[in-house]
């Protein structure tokens, strides 16, 4: 869903996509993914999750 939308707003802006930037795209998302992964592998072998910074949970709460 995410790609979708994010390949539509970008289709409304350029008449057709670069390859160039459809790489760069498609970079970003596998990175996104990869910390993910780490992250749901690290909380399953039992390391508990980082405290986000105060600011940050403050800002969530709204």
């Amino acid at each position: 869903m995410f790609f979708a939308t994010l390949y539509s707003q970008g289709k409304k802006q350029v008449t057709h996509l670069h390859l160039k930037i459809v790489n760069v795209l498609l970079k970003l998302i596998k990175q996104e993914q990869a910390v993910n992964e780490i992250t749901m592998i690290q909380y399953a072998a039992g390391q508990c999750r980082v405290k986000r910074r105060r600011k940050y949970r403050e800002i969530d709460k709204d």
